[in-house]
């Protein structure tokens, strides 16, 4: 490669050009000049990477011809039919220069174990083959392979994607992932993709979905973000029978947005629903760090919606849980009762016949109605003695708090668990006859209509900010205290 000798031809010796100028390694076409018409050089009989110049708009370009290793290299935009990258070892795009240029082809196949881009925006109108050969692609942050419209990618072999490019599915484009693909890149969607039976979808860098996009996990598939997911208004998120789906870098719908699941399973770290729909069925849904809710969001729960180490603030939401076999179960992990771990707030209702469960941790009700069965239950502490005469809460767990709320339709309180409503509140009013006279009260929370408290050994019920102008917790059924009888009531100066 260092002398340019050509292989044909008498006047092309080449003996003044080096490797990787245009035409200086280069096989001549005609053996005359020593230089190819197409702008393209060949390849070096020794020496360095054998590279091929893209110079102007072209047809097919094959990278490698039976050689290890191999380089397209392009400093300005261009478009063509095909590239064939299906090197032995690598294969590069490479742009020179520090303006990243844009390379538009029909068709890129990748076969080469170890692929790089570098500067260069790929886009491929039609197709995006990747055979089983190939490892990895890396896409430096000038980078990217963006999938138009009309473009079909179908991932039947494990690859992975890494570097600080970005990979784009553009409105139109179809996306399969029908194996194991680790995607170490910002992915941004604004088509349906999708991950079938035996595909995995595991994303580390940033997803973003915009009002175009879908991501559509199918039965015995499994999609994976450890990077944040964030839709726009307009995306949808569907997981289908047998399907599976982790959050662990957080969810976030924003407004407009739908989560459709059923009879499937899903992890998240934080979960955050803005103006958005979700619907579960016959799911286990699964939240690690937070729950948050606003402007208006719709919750329906047909199975388990669980937070384990979680923090839950719930505003402006409507939480169905469908049928009696549903829970909305908040673990608390272990919390003592001074630890906030829930808060439900103004404008949230939770209803439906299924059960709202606390295990441990403090919870406050403030504005909010609870129209579904409530248990407070810890099962680390339901075989635990009762202890009379309490002073602290530190040992008490779970606690609700209520404040101006509509609790339950059916509130149990296990032992060890605690509620406790702040007197201090206003919910409503109601008319009361009291020895005969008649007159409307204001209460500060209320059960529903028929709604019992059931208090077992070992439970308390902790009436707080007792004064003068305290307004009364209204249970609206019967009170069941079980065990040794003990009320535990607050006021200002003492306990």
């Amino acid at each position: 490669g260092t002398s340019g000798a050509t292989t044909s031809g008498t006047s092309g010796t080449g003996t003044s050009r080096t490797p990787g100028t245009s035409g200086g390694t280069g096989m001549p076409t005609s053996g005359a000049s020593g230089t190819s018409t197409s702008g393209s050089g060949g390849s070096t009989t020794s020496g360095a990477t054998p590279t091929t110049m893209v110079s102007a708009d072209f047809q097919d370009q094959s990278i490698c011809s039976g050689t290890p290793d191999g380089i397209l290299q392009v400093s300005s935009s261009h478009s063509g039919n095909s590239i064939d990258c299906s090197c032995t070892n690598s294969c590069m795009v490479q742009n020179p220069s520090a303006a990243p240029v844009t390379l538009s082809v029909a068709q890129y196949t990748i076969a080469s174990p170890t692929n790089s881009v570098v500067g260069t925006m790929l886009t491929i109108s039609t197709t995006l083959t990747i055979s089983g050969t190939a490892s990895v692609i890396d896409l430096d942050s000038n980078s990217g392979i963006t999938l138009s419209s009309s473009s079909t990618y179908t991932a039947t072999t494990p690859v992975t994607y890494q570097g600080a490019g970005t990979f784009r599915a553009e409105k139109g484009s179809t996306v399969s992932f029908q194996s194991a693909v680790q995607l170490d890149v910002p992915v941004q969607i604004s088509t349906v993709m999708t991950v079938a039976s035996g595909g995995m979808m595991n994303t580390t860098g940033a997803v973003t979905m915009d009002s175009q996009g879908e991501m559509d996990v199918q039965s015995g598939g499994e999609f994976r973000a450890t990077g944040k997911f964030t839709s726009s208004a307009g995306s949808k998120i569907k997981g289908r029978s047998g399907s599976k789906m982790g959050f662990e870098g957080g969810l976030e719908l924003m407004e407009g947005t739908t989560l459709e699941v059923d009879s499937s399973t899903v992890n998240a770290s934080n979960f955050t629903v803005r103006a958005s729909t979700c619907t579960c069925r016959n799911s286990s849904v699964t939240v690690s760090a937070y729950l948050v809710t606003s402007n208006a969001a719709v919750l329906d729960i047909l199975g388990l919606m669980s937070f384990t180490t979680a923090r839950v603030d719930v505003a402006d939401v409507t939480l169905t849980l469908s049928d009696a076999s549903s829970t909305l179960l908040v673990s608390g992990d272990s919390a003592n009762g001074d630890t906030q771990i829930a808060t439900f707030g103004a404008g949230t209702t939770i209803a439906g016949a299924g059960a709202l469960k606390y295990q441990a941790g403090l919870v406050s009700l403030n504005s909010a109605v609870i129209q579904t069965p409530v248990v407070l239950s810890s099962s680390a502490t339901a075989a635990a003695r009762r202890s009379l005469l309490q002073t602290s809460l530190l040992s008490l767990s779970p606690v609700v708090t209520a404040c101006g709320s509509e609790i339950s339709s059916g509130l149990t309180v296990a032992s060890g668990a605690a509620l406790n409503p702040d007197l201090s509140c206003t919910y409503g009013t109601e008319t009361w006859n009291i020895a005969g006279s008649t007159s409307s009260y204001s209460t500060s929370s209320v059960t529903s209509s028929g709604g019992s408290v059931t208090v077992d050994s070992g439970g308390y019920l902790i009436l707080s900010s007792v004064t003068g102008s305290a307004n009364p917790f209204s249970i609206n059924g019967s009170v069941s205290m079980n065990g040794a009888l003990e009320v535990w009531v607050t006021s200002a100066p003492t306990s």
